[in-house]
């Protein structure tokens, strides 16, 4: 089976900043469910302007409840180097 690749960028991007800076939503909360979201949906690869983020912010939001294959998310671009 070929790898599920989904894509996160400018539009979402935008939204998720703005409502953050606006105090209308917890910024760093709902940018990891968006990304949980997307690997319940099936997906092995996300692009997404916010991996520079996720790289500093999933490896202190991951619990015991966190759906199994999280952790192993492929981020592109990759900063985790």
């Amino acid at each position: 089976m070929l790898p599920l690749a989904v894509y996160n960028v400018s539009g979402e991007y935008s939204m998720l900043k703005m409502a953050g800076k606006m105090g209308l939503i917890d910024y760093e909360k709902v940018l990891i469910e968006t990304m949980i979201g997307f690997k319940r949906a099936g997906a092995d690869i996300i692009i997404s302007y916010h991996a520079k983020e996720v790289v500093k912010i999933l490896p202190s939001k991951l619990t015991r409840n966190t759906p199994k294959g999280i952790s192993g998310i492929l981020l592109y671009p990759d900063f985790s180097q």
